[in-house]
């Protein structure tokens, strides 16, 4: 019994939907990456802008966060004894 051949460019339509298939995810991916980098931008330069208020508002305050002198105590000595 003779077995019927397959034509050779039968499962090409296939493949050129995987294809199309592919490049459509990749192209969503790489629109999503451009709204992501667009918004980081954004938030970055809100953050400058929020920066460069409070450095007006509050002055040399706002540059460090160290602790004014005389603000820590000193830790009370330990009571305990070692045998």
């Amino acid at each position: 019994m003779r077995m019927p051949l397959r034509h050779p460019s039968a499962g090409a339509g296939e493949r050129g939907s995987a294809v199309v298939v592919i490049l459509i995810v990749l192209f969503g991916i790489l629109a999503f990456l451009q709204v992501n980098n667009g918004t980081l931008r954004s938030l970055k330069r809100e953050l400058q802008l929020i920066e460069q208020r409070q450095l007006i508002k509050y002055g040399e305050a706002a540059v460090t966060n160290r602790v004014p002198p005389g603000a820590v105590r000193q830790a009370a000595p330990s009571t305990s004894q070692s045998p």
